[in-house]
């Protein structure tokens, strides 16, 4: 079973519940972060919560040897939860960040079963709590230190070089030291009055690799104490055609670039893989309103991994362009 808190107004009650239908945005509430709502989905059914309890009846579930059902955590349904800025006058204008000092729940999971108390199917979640608290197994929630909000003008990828083709060198040559280096471009937006930096409230960039291609970066020792990585690995690397003892450098303004190793996607600074957005090399364009165009060039380049033997295959990696306020 679940729902929204109908205790509290910033929790999913049913006056908070109007802040997102105003605007088209079902199942959208407001919270006690100015102009943030928040919208919770159960995956398994696609239903929003609300503050009148839905149900989902589990199946599948496992039994032990004395024959009794075992309720597992892959039984219990994917919860998406998303927090979406409500636009309001001049909220973009306040630099500011702090962690959201509101105790209560935004969401609630409850069981319903034989020998349990539980709410009922279909009452609000302001009247109806049976089973409150300790028949609850989950509970969202934005309070405490590790929620922090900021707000500040930041920007955003428009385009980016699709596909990065290097042209084809033979083991000799990377044990010669050779490599292949070839440009890609990005352009971005950004609101006019933006600070770059690596800094709290400040905007940077970073470029994040797949899942795959961080933990054989890992594999390699190619990582620092601050976990960002110095190359970017084939994402299947190890695989029989995969090239061996190669990866990719990024390289901004000529020098080599920090890649995010998928630890810490702020807040880790150079050495973690975050840069600030502005750079010298970049081209500029006033853009529509309150927006200023940017365009910049970067460098990717083939290379040989110190003290690993190359062997020859292919190598395919992907990577996300990432910019964020810190």
């Amino acid at each position: 079973m679940y729902a929204t808190n109908g205790l509290d107004s910033y929790g999913g009650a049913a006056d908070g519940l109007t802040d997102g239908a105003s605007i088209g945005l079902q199942g959208a509430y407001r919270t006690a972060v100015p102009d943030m709502l928040m919208r919770i989905t159960n995956l398994a059914t696609g239903q929003y919560f609300s503050h009148f309890w839905q149900e989902r009846p589990l199946t599948g579930l496992d039994t032990d040897s004395r024959g009794y059902l075992l309720v597992k955590a892959k039984n219990l349904a994917t919860i998406n939860v998303e927090l979406i800025r409500a636009n309001s006058e001049g909220v973009i204008d306040r630099v500011s960040s702090a962690a959201n000092n509101h105790a209560s729940l935004n969401g609630m999971i409850a069981i319903k079963g034989p020998g349990r108390q539980y709410p009922s199917v279909g009452a609000s979640s302001a009247s109806s709590r049976g089973g409150s608290y300790d028949n609850w197994p989950g509970a969202i929630s934005l309070f405490g230190s590790s929620t922090t909000i900021r707000r500040s003008r930041t920007c955003a990828v428009l385009n980016v070089t699709p596909t990065v083709q290097f042209a084809p060198i033979t083991v000799q040559a990377l044990n010669r030291g050779e490599t292949r280096r070839i440009p890609f471009d990005l352009e971005f937006h950004c609101q006019t009055g933006t600070r770059s930096g690596t800094s709290a409230d400040q905007t940077a960039i970073g470029f994040l690799p797949s899942k795959g291609s961080v933990s054989n970066a890992h594999s390699l020792g190619l990582l620092n104490s601050t976990l960002g990585l110095s190359h970017i690995v084939s994402d299947a690397y190890g695989a029989s055609y995969s090239a061996k003892g190669v990866a990719i450098r990024i390289y901004r303004n000529g020098s080599p670039m920090i890649i995010l190793g998928g630890q810490r996607l702020y807040g880790a600074g150079e050495q973690g893989g975050w840069y600030p957005v502005a750079s010298p090399n970049q081209g500029w364009n006033k853009g529509p309103g309150d927006t200023d165009l940017y365009h910049e060039a970067f460098e990717a380049e083939l290379e040989r991994i110190a003290g690993v033997e190359v062997k020859p295959g292919q190598i395919l990696a992907n990577v996300q362009v990432l910019i964020r306020v810190q």
